[in-house]
């Protein structure tokens, strides 16, 4: 179990590197995110729910978390049918916020998106131009975010909790 202390202590430096509209303890918010699409799972309250906008900004979470031992759980749309993406305690980053369209390049045939796009976001990008992803995203439909899906990635940044960021290439 998490002393009340350190999650105190983590909630202040948190807020001070997304802000106090993109993080919340509050009861109401916790319960909104404590469970998936799935009702069998029963609900699980995180400490803090958080909201990062930037790979900066998911990296001091990191560290933060890393500082005083606090768990973390990344989670896109929700739209998981395993329960992975609720906590029992610790901090739930919310990567919704992390959802633009970085570079489309037409000639070699890729986009570059942040992870809490979602299927719709992209495809609804795409339409316009004449340009699909070849499929319309996982089961989950168009709510899912990329970030949950593990096809059709070419490149990924990984944050690890040694604050090191690293560049995937498939």
């Amino acid at each position: 179990m998490i002393k009340i202390s350190k999650v105190k202590e983590a909630y202040s430096e948190i807020e001070n590197v997304v802000g106090e509209d993109f993080v919340t303890d509050k009861d109401f918010m916790k319960a909104a995110y404590s469970r998936n699409v799935d009702p069998a799972f029963p609900d699980r309250w995180a400490d803090m729910i958080v909201r990062p906008e930037t790979t900066e900004e998911v990296s001091e979470i990191v560290k933060i978390a890393n500082k005083y031992k606090i768990r973390m759980v990344p989670r896109g749309g929700g739209a998981d049918l395993v329960g992975g993406s609720v906590t029992e305690s610790g901090i739930l980053i919310d990567l919704t916020r992390m959802n633009q369209v970085i570079e489309f390049n037409k000639d070699d045939y890729y986009i570059i998106v942040d992870c809490g796009i979602t299927w719709g976001a992209l495809i609804s990008h795409l339409h316009p131009t004449g340009y699909t992803t070849g499929i319309i995203g996982p089961g989950s439909g168009f709510a899912a975010t990329i970030g949950g899906v593990d096809f059709q990635i070419v490149l990924l940044v990984v944050v690890l909790r040694n604050m090191v960021l690293f560049l995937i290439s498939a």
